[in-house]
């Protein structure tokens, strides 16, 4: 059982990994945002795009960045 445990949190890793490296290379402005319409994530796109950094738009909302 510990071993199946392991190896579905193996796969569960590359899969992350996979999904990460595709929206951070994609040619499109990818964001996600909370319930609440706070900025949790942009991809690497986004930010060249709008000139900002993690910091400058995590947590935020669009009227604080626009």
């Amino acid at each position: 059982m510990e071993d199946e445990l392991r190896l579905q949190i193996v796969r569960l890793r590359e899969s992350e990994m996979r999904l990460q490296t595709f929206v951070e290379n994609s040619p499109n402005l990818i964001f996600l945002k909370d319930r609440q319409g706070s900025y949790i994530y942009v991809n690497r796109k986004f930010k060249r795009a709008l000139r900002v950094t993690d910091e400058q738009i995590k947590g935020k909302h669009d009227h604080e960045i626009f």
